[in-house]
């Protein structure tokens, strides 16, 4: 994993606690940075240079970054729960212009040798000195208040067409052809039955179909690459010209993804996190889909037996940021790629809804968020009832993963789920000045 390489001391400010600080530690994931917050209170003695110099070795085990930037040095300022939020939601790379503005008359002391042209009093000259997107950015959420935190749009290219996330929940519709799924399995591993439940669940109202040949629930035995391109090649070939919505290929293997994209699929959905087969990265990299880069600890077979980690939200944030420099490092571009906490996969029932509970903290790697709680037995074991009696549970969870910032829900139950998401939709709407709900289709 590529560790972060420098530092830039953000803000500070005087409290009953004492001299508090927020830092951006930056890493580069390929050609992306990626700014990691850190937040804190200065050690007796200790400089702010101290602080992030201790910060960064805690992160690298080394003496010294690249570079040391102090940014803005603010005295007297209180930080609002909005900015704090952007903050720490890593929605910017860079946000010291948005920064100035906001403090307006506030005290800046700037290096005038590297940030001469941020240093001003008031709003409107920091809104006409506005020239890099990111900054435009962080102005217009800061000034925007919380709403503009939760979910922001985002505009992902397939091999054909773009996907909107944002504007409202896009549902992902499951198909396993599989004799063995936890929920479904055997239930569609005809040919023709597959495919009439994809074209129902397009009516339904399904803005995309996840199809997959090979078995992730618990304790599943994998099996080989022939049998399952066997399985969902014939399926992806006869929809590929019947559905107007996208077709996702749920493959760990480079070689069933570029069959499935062959064959029509237009994302490639790798529960492994490309752990398993990083070449299936390069598959994408070239063909041009978007790629699902899901968390996952240890194997189908291993992950419910693996002991709990300390820090579920941790561990999952440091694991897709790797995951996001293995995709980047062999070319797919940055901006075709969802992130999925990986809801019961090597996780406890406590821990999976912890991580729907503080889905900002991955969302502060600047992707849209794809969440999949359907019908799993985290919902068994707090409701009781079994895979086939948790359509309640399933689409509960899922207006809980909306509300708190994804993107897109992957379900069995299409048609509730739609239902409950366009009420989440309209509850984010009403939080404040975003991006109106649009019921049209989000396939452009």
């Amino acid at each position: 994993m590529k560790r972060p390489n420098s530092v830039q001391v953000i803000v500070y400010r005087e409290s009953e606690s004492g001299r508090q600080y927020l830092l951006l530690l930056r890493h580069r994931p390929g050609s992306d940075d990626f700014w990691q917050p850190v937040s804190g209170s200065l050690e007796d003695g200790e400089t702010f240079a101290d602080a992030a110099m201790r910060e960064l070795g805690e992160e690298t085990g080394i003496e010294r970054p690249e570079s040391l930037v102090d940014i803005g040095l603010v005295d007297r300022f209180e930080i609002a729960p909005a900015w704090r939020q952007l903050y720490e939601s890593g929605v910017t790379h860079n946000v010291q212009a948005a920064f100035a503005a906001r403090v307006r008359d506030a005290v800046v002391s700037i290096d005038d040798s590297e940030h001469r042209e941020y240093r001003w009093a008031s709003c409107e000259q920091a809104r006409a000195m506005l020239r890099y997107e990111p900054n435009r950015r962080a102005l217009e959420l800061v000034e925007s208040g919380l709403s503009h935190l939760i979910r922001r749009p985002f505009y992902v290219s397939l091999s054909r067409g773009q996907l909107a996330l944002g504007e409202r929940t896009l549902v992902m519709g499951i198909l396993n052809v599989t004799p063995d799924s936890f929920s479904d399995g055997g239930t569609y591993t005809d040919v023709g039955r597959a495919v009439e439940r994809a074209l129902e669940m397009e009516r339904e109202g399904a803005d995309c179909i996840d199809i997959g040949g090979e078995s992730t629930r618990p304790g599943a035995a994998p099996i080989d690459a022939a049998e399952e391109r066997r399985r969902v090649e014939p399926v992806i070939r006869a929809l590929s010209g019947r559905l107007t919505v996208p077709i996702s290929i749920d493959t760990t293997r480079a070689e069933t993804a570029r069959a499935a994209i062959d064959a029509g699929a237009r994302i490639v959905n790798d529960v492994s996190g490309l752990r398993f087969d990083p070449e299936l990265a390069s598959v994408a990299a070239s063909t041009g889909v978007a790629l699902v880069i899901m968390h996952m600890r240890g194997t189908p077979e291993t992950m419910q037996k693996l002991e709990p980690v300390a820090d579920i939200n941790l561990e999952v944030t440091a694991a897709l940021l790797e995951a996001m420099t293995v995709a980047t490092d062999r070319g797919v571009d940055p901006k075709r790629i969802l992130l999925d906490p990986g809801i019961g996969f090597g996780k406890t029932g406590a821990q999976n809804v912890e991580l729907i509970a503080n889905l900002d903290r991955v969302a502060a790697l600047d992707r849209p968020l794809l969440v999949g709680t359907s019908r799993k037995s985290f919902l068994g074991a707090l409701t009781g009832r079994s895979a086939a009696n948790r359509v309640h549970a399933s689409t509960s969870s899922a207006v809980a993963a909306v509300l708190g910032g994804a993107h897109a829900v992957r379900v069995h139950d299409v048609a509730p789920t739609v239902d409950a998401v366009r009420v989440a939709d309209a509850v984010l709407a009403a939080r404040g000045p975003r991006t109106p709900v649009d019921h049209a289709s989000p396939v452009r």
